[in-house]
C-alpha cells in the first residue's frame, strides 16, 4: 500500500453478496490511474456470503481492507468507525448495494479539492417510489427550514475532509450524514453540490421502519438542542 493516501472510501455491506463485488469494481474503475486511495469494506453482520466475497476482494488488492462486524452497526456506525480508521485526507461512504451510478462516482472524485464538502443530490428521483420521494422531500425541506440551509439533499454520498469529520459527532442511525452536513455547514465550511444518478433499488429501504424513524427524530432533536440551546456546533 502506498503511504500517500488522499481518499478513503468506506463501503458498508449488509447481506450484499449479489452487489458488493460490482460496487467495489465501480469504485476502483472510477479511481483508475490513481494510487492514493484505500477502500474499507465493512461486512456489517451479514448472514450470507458478503464477508467471504469481501475477503476475496481484499486478497486481490492491497488497497482494500475488510472489517467484519458480528452484529450490524448500521450505516452511521460503519461510517464512524471508517472515519476513525481513515488514512485519507478526504473520506466518503459509498453503499455496498451498488446503488450509486458509476458516472456519479467519477464526478465525485473529479470534484476532489473543489470544496471542503462535496455532497450529492439525486436527479433521477422517479426511479424511487412516490412515497419515498414524498417523505424525502418533507425531510429535506424540514431540515432546511429548521437550520436555515438550502441543500437539495441530505443523505447522498459526500466527500468531506477527514479532519472535519473527526470533529463532528456521528450518529449511528440513518440521519448520520444529515447531522454532519448541518453541523459543518453551520460551522462555516464550504460545500459544493453535484448531481447524483442512482440505480433502481434492489430492496425496500430500511430507513422508513418505525424504529429507524424514531432514532432519526432523536438525532435531529439533539442537533437542534446543540445548535440553538447549547450553542455547540462541533
Amino acid at each position: 500500500m502506498e503511504e500517500n493516501i488522499n481518499i478513503s472510501i468506506i463501503v458498508p455491506a449488509l447481506n450484499e453478496e449479489k452487489n458488493i463485488a460490482s460496487a467495489v469494481r465501480n469504485i476502483s474503475t472510477a479511481l483508475s490511474g490513481r494510487n492514493d486511495y484505500e477502500i474499507l469494506i465493512f461486512n456489517d453482520g451479514s448472514t450470507d456470503q458478503t464477508g467471504e466475497i469481501a475477503d476475496a476482494l481484499a486478497s486481490s488488492s492491497s488497497r482494500i481492507r475488510v472489517i467484519h462486524h458480528a452484529l450490524p452497526q448500521n450505516l452511521g456506525g460503519c461510517f464512524r468507525e471508517g472515519v476513525a480508521m481513515a488514512r485519507g485526507e478526504y473520506a466518503v461512504m459509498l453503499p455496498g448495494d451498488d446503488e450509486t451510478d458509476s458516472r456519479t462516482i467519477k464526478n465525485l472524485f473529479k470534484a476532489l479539492g473543489s470544496a471542503e464538502i462535496v455532497t450529492t443530490y439525486t436527479v433521477n428521483k422517479k426511479i424511487r417510489s412516490w412515497s419515498r420521494r414524498f417523505i424525502s422531500a418533507i425531510y429535506t425541506n424540514f431540515l432546511n427550514f429548521l437550520f436555515g440551509l438550502n441543500l437539495r439533499y441530505f443523505n447522498g454520498p459526500s466527500l468531506i475532509k477527514t479532519d472535519l469529520l473527526k470533529k463532528a459527532p456521528i450518529a449511528s442511525n440513518f440521519a448520520y450524514m444529515s447531522a454532519i452536513l448541518v453541523r459543518l455547514i453551520k460551522a462555516g465550511y464550504h460545500y459544493k453540490e453535484i448531481e447524483m444518478i442512482i440505480k433502481p433499488p434492489q430492496r425496500q429501504s430500511r430507513a422508513l421502519k418505525l424504529k429507524n424513524v424514531y432514532y432519526v427524530l432523536l438525532t435531529i432533536l439533539d442537533l437542534f438542542t446543540d445548535i440553538y440551546l447549547r450553542h455547540k456546533i462541533l
